[in-house]
């Protein structure tokens, strides 16, 4: 009783307090006409927009630590995506910075974006992981720094996080036809979802064999770690490769007619969302419920 309780108190202090707090910052950031339309580093002043995602940045690691401390990892996992879906919900529409702003450089910056999206997250991670009171393998996931880089170290994270990468990449082609935040979130949370699927098939099908027989992976951080980083690697990836498709020169064209691709049309706080909230859950149909939890949702039914 006490458990659920605190469970939907570090929700609500994820989705009343902290996650306002983030998208205030992100909503702050201003273009170089004075509008909202911008993202957190694609706005008229970069100096503000660094702020703003240092705000950002602290309200993703609190949520993550105290869900962590007060729950466990898994409930940190998913408040951290409350508070960057809130970041997501709020920031400026990428179709209006590339039409403010069509050149390479906005995409570039777009890419960064995504970088600093993909270090937070991990800081968050590994914050969450030390303010847990509980083990690793109490908890069935670890997100240390030796437990993430001992699940990227084995043979199945690489076509793991090759195959999340790819198949985001393709979900956000099909789904995200427009960059309302919503369509960009529902998108995001998709190519979370089916990245978790698949990457888990994809570990699976090349886990070890013990007499004939697949031995699965040692818990759920070797899934989680891999197939997270794919997704988000996503917002890193899915914009440079919009330097070559459509390109930079049609970036103006492609708002006017409403056909961009929606590897550029989600943004970074939109792909770290679907990370943290869609993949846990993909990962929960192929892996044994008691070791994954979906980001402890089931303990709180």
């Amino acid at each position: 009783m006490i458990e659920s309780v605190a469970r939907w108190i570090v929700r609500a202090v994820s989705l009343l307090l902290l996650g306002p707090v983030a998208a205030w910052a992100a909503g702050g950031v201003r273009s170089g006409d004075g509008s909202q339309a911008a993202t957190l580093l694609t706005g008229g002043a970069m100096p503000a927009g660094l702020v703003g995602l240092v705000i950002v940045g602290l309200c993703v690691i609190a949520a993550g630590g105290l869900a962590a401390r007060l729950c466990d990892r898994h409930e940190g996992v998913l408040n951290a995506g409350f508070v960057m879906g809130w970041v997501a919900w709020t920031a400026g529409r990428l179709g209006d910075a590339y039409r403010l702003d069509p050149e390479a450089g906005t995409l570039v910056r777009v890419a960064l974006e995504g970088s600093a999206m993909l270090a937070i997250v991990a800081i968050a991670m590994l914050v969450a992981d030390r303010f847990s009171r509980r083990s690793s393998q109490q908890e069935g996931l670890g997100l240390s720094g030796s437990d993430i880089v001992g699940a990227l170290r084995l043979k199945t994270a690489v076509p793991a996080m090759g195959a999340s990468l790819g198949l985001s990449l393709l979900l956000a082609w099909l789904f995200a036809r427009h960059d309302a935040p919503g369509q960009a979130l529902g998108a995001a949370f998709l190519c979370g979802l089916g990245a978790g699927v698949f990457g888990s098939l994809v570990s699976q099908s090349l886990a070890p064999e013990v007499n004939g027989k697949k031995t699965g992976l040692p818990g759920v951080t070797a899934s989680f770690v891999p197939i997270a980083i794919g997704v988000m690697l996503a917002g890193v990836v899915g914009p440079l490769f919009g330097l070559g498709v459509p390109g930079a020169g049609k970036l103006l064209s492609g708002v006017a007619r409403g056909d961009l691709p929606g590897w550029i049309l989600v943004s970074p706080a939109a792909w770290a969302a679907g990370a943290l909230i869609g993949v846990p859950a993909g990962i929960s149909f192929l892996q044994p419920k008691q070791a994954i939890e979906v980001s402890g949702l089931s303990r709180s039914a």
